[in-house]
């Protein structure tokens, strides 16, 4: 294990992680794979940081995915910037985008994924237990099947491109009870796109209505 250091730099580990992510692929990056990288490189255990660079991390991938959908968003000079900073407008039903929105989203997507593995490993343990009772012909019939069926196992996606299961007002929001993250970032700007919720007086920021206040707010 890394020695602990007296500190720990978080401006140096963001920054650090952004550099990690920046190449990574997503469909096996996970939280332990870069808190474990960053142990290495900085000699240092992060243990206790477990959960604050996951949220660095899901927040560093979201505005990514933000920056990499306001590239195709129609606006003045042909793109459109969604700025990060929770602050709320005089209009109580408005708020706009912001860092700590990310954030917010983030941990229901952290949430949803804790959950959903938990859910995950009961169906596993519930299938072992069915498994266990069947009869003996049952199982010869079983890898008779098994052997003539030339058809590959499917490919188990992991990291940050896997679906997570979402909360019941972001499910309905997205219109899917999972989606993987990106595509979830997706839908909440293609909504701000079609319903013009656009900051007029600054289009780097977009205001949340009383549909985005329920997952923001």
């Amino acid at each position: 294990m890394a020695a602990a250091r007296s500190e720990v730099n978080l401006t140096e580990i963001e920054q650090r992680i952004k550099e990690i992510l920046k190449d990574a692929n997503l469909e096996t990056t996970t939280a332990k794979t870069v808190r474990k990288q960053l142990e290495i490189e900085l000699n240092v255990d992060l243990i206790d940081y477990k959960k604050k660079i996951g949220s660095i991390i899901e927040r560093i991938i979201n505005e990514n995915e933000e920056e990499s959908i306001s590239n195709t968003a129609d606006g003045d000079d042909g793109s459109v910037d969604i700025k990060s900073n929770v602050e709320k407008y005089p209009n109580e039903s408005s708020e706009e985008f912001s860092e700590e929105a990310d954030e917010k989203l983030a941990r229901k997507l952290q949430e949803a994924e804790q959950e959903s593995a938990r859910r995950s490993t009961r169906s596993g343990r519930n299938n072992t237990s069915k498994g266990s009772k069947k009869t003996k012909s049952k199982r010869k019939k079983k890898d008779s099947d098994s052997e003539s069926e030339d058809e590959k196992p499917k490919k188990r996606t992991t990291g940050y491109m896997k679906s997570v299961q979402l909360s019941e007002d972001l499910a309905a929001f997205v219109g899917e009870s999972e989606l993987p993250r990106h595509a979830i970032i997706k839908k909440v700007y293609d909504y701000v796109k079609q319903n013009n919720l656009y900051d007029p007086k600054n289009k780097q920021f977009a205001i949340c209505d009383n549909q985005l206040l329920k997952i923001f707010g």
